[in-house]
């Protein structure tokens, strides 16, 4: 997304605080571009024309040290003879992550106003989308937020430094500029190292031992900062960039930024394609899944809690992470816990986290937990159905207060996150059972979707060609064993077809067609009872057929279907003419 779309979709949430500040004022808000032309009017549209006169005016205000606020056109009643000097108006510029103009925002209102709220509002709001453009045109790799006073973290004062993944291609906002006491023509001669004092090796183990509070660096030009981490996590261009590091340092060790998300829980790896477009790439055709998605679509953005039901190995992990990357949240953690997968005993440590000495063999320095881990970003249940009862109670307590309390401390954490829950159980049956709590259904339960199976799905060829390209084997699949999938009934669902495509992607060789010998033989064998117990529902006196029947009824019509050919059908059914005589020969010798 170029930067004139950034600021356009920026601007958007900015615009609508800062309407709501002014109230009841007769004010017009423009944002312009860096030619003065308007992208967003919020009041009387006819004063759209005053913004092409503001454009040389923003440039000059760049001219300085730091962007200034001017005064605007006066937009009262009395225009256009007012003559007077002041108005009650403010234009401040708008720069990219480069320092460069890319836009503006004027507020025009009458002489009468309170000049110096609006300018003070005018720089605020432009900070505010100057931030975002920033973080949306980082490079892949991580973000630091940094300050020498550690209360200004997470507000428009601190610092934004965003580096690549090797440390080298460094960008630093305005903010971040007046803390390291630099020009911005000074940044091409840096690294992240030269800057903060640390590589980013140093800096995964400073995140650790921090977390989940502020680590410190000792800047290159003197001077301490308070720093949190930002990491761009399931950025497909980062993992081929550590894969190239690993290979260069001889595969003994990750890369920095790998081991600096080690640390602090990083995103589980999802297929680059998914990545790319969330929501939006998980549509492939099935009506179920479209309704799914068009329902999400609507609760993006908002912190509506989503809890996703369906069959295990449904997708409802990868439904979950589209979620998040299709929200404002995107560029947070993604922050997964099995709540079936981990004992009792351990899934409340491993939720809230614990102090040293909290329990016999808590680690030195305690744990910051999962839920302090996703602060900012998305915390996913999964299976939530499998939690005990007695933690149900702090979960909800956690949901309410927004708070967290490790085991074994006495303060409390704030925590900001967005919660999307799954389960295959059926919770409204739990809370007859007394199993799941009734309150903390309610508070999980805002918006519910329900994930077909597979064998309930219309889009199979299209999943199929999907998991194929993610999997980047080039590989295709036969018609004919593309006929046999579609015939399966896919217990394990969507995890499983990812298994037996994966497997026969590698027998059948990168590039080659999937035929039926590349297929595991424990899959075939599956496929006889789907078959026979298809036949036996519909009507009980036909024989139940085996394998080998069903192969060699295949072979058969095929056959006939092309008219005797063996070659002709042999290329139908993506075997080899071998596999035909052989097959046909081992029927004569049952037959004798």
């Amino acid at each position: 997304m170029n930067t004139f779309s950034l600021l356009s979709v920026h601007a958007l949430p900015v615009l609508d605080l800062l309407q709501y500040q002014l109230g009841d004022k007769d004010m017009t808000i423009l944002v312009l571009d860096a030619e003065g032309q308007p992208l967003h009017v919020r009041g009387d549209p006819g004063l759209a024309s005053l913004g092409a006169g503001l454009a040389d005016t923003m440039r000059a205000a760049l001219a300085g040290e730091y962007p200034a606020c001017l005064p605007a056109p006066c937009a009262g009643p009395c225009s256009p003879q007012c003559g007077h000097a002041m108005s009650g108006g403010a234009a401040v510029p708008i720069v990219d992550a480069h320092g460069q103009l890319c836009g503006g925002l004027a507020i025009l209102g009458a002489c009468a106003s309170d000049q110096p709220c609006m300018l003070a509002l005018a720089r605020m709001s432009a900070n505010m989308i100057e931030r975002q453009v920033f973080l949306a045109s980082a490079p892949h790799g991580l973000t630091l937020h940094f300050h020498a006073r550690s209360a200004c973290i997470g507000t428009l004062q601190d610092g934004l430094a965003s580096c690549s993944a090797d440390g080298r291609a460094v960008m630093v906002n305005a903010a971040g500029l007046a803390q390291l006491g630099l020009p911005r023509a000074a940044l091409a001669s840096h690294t992240f190292r030269s800057l903060f004092g640390a590589t980013l090796a140093e800096l995964a183990e400073r995140c650790r031992s921090a977390a989940p509070g502020l680590a410190s660096l000792q800047l290159g030009q003197g001077g301490t900062v308070h720093c949190r981490v930002q990491f761009w996590d399931s950025c497909d261009t980062m993992d081929r960039q550590e894969a190239v590091v690993d290979r260069e340092s001889g595969g003994g060790q990750a890369s920095p930024v790998r081991r600096v998300r080690a640390g602090l829980g990083r995103l589980p790896d999802l297929p680059a394609s998914l990545a790319a477009t969330a929501l939006g790439q998980l549509d492939t055709g099935d009506g179920r899944m479209a309704q799914v998605i068009a329902k999400l679509r609507k609760v993006a953005g908002t912190d509506i809690a989503v809890l996703i039901t369906g069959e295990t190995g449904s997708g409802k992990e990868w439904l979950a992470q589209a979620i998040h990357r299709d929200s404002p949240r995107a560029r947070q953690p993604f922050v997964a816990i099995n709540c079936a997968s981990i004992p009792e005993t351990l899934i409340e440590s491993e939720l809230f986290g614990y102090e040293e000495g909290a329990f016999t063999g808590a680690r030195r320095k305690g744990s910051p937990g999962k839920i302090a881990l996703a602060n900012g970003g998305t915390l996913f249940l999964d299976e939530i159905g499998d939690m005990p009862l007695p933690l149900q109670a702090r979960l909800l307590r956690v949901l309410q207060e927004r708070q967290v309390t490790p085991l074994g401390s006495g303060r409390s954490i704030p925590v900001d996150i967005a919660l999307v829950c799954a389960t295959h159980r059926n919770l409204r049956e739990q809370i007859e059972a007394r199993t799941f709590r009734e309150d903390l259904y309610y508070r999980i339960n805002g918006l519910v979707v329900k994930l077909p199976a597979l064998r309930e799905r219309s889009d199979l060829p299209a999943l199929l060609a999907r998991v194929l390209a993610d999997e980047g084997s080039g590989c295709t699949v036969a018609p004919a064993v593309a006929r046999l999938l579609e015939r399966h009934r896919w217990p394990g669902n969507l995890r499983q077809l990812r298994s037996v495509l994966r497997t026969a992607a590698v027998m059948a060789g990168r590039g080659e067609e999937i035929r039926l010998e590349h297929l595991a033989d424990d899959f075939m064998d599956d496929l006889a009872p789907v078959g026979a117990g298809t036949e036996a529902a519909s009507n009980d006196s036909v024989p139940a057929l085996g394998l080998d029947q069903m192969e060699l009824q295949l072979i058969q019509r095929t056959l006939a279907a092309h008219g005797g050919n063996t070659s002709a059908a042999a290329r139908a059914l993506g075997i080899s003419r071998n596999t035909i005589y052989r097959k046909l020969g081992m029927d004569r010798l049952a037959a004798a």
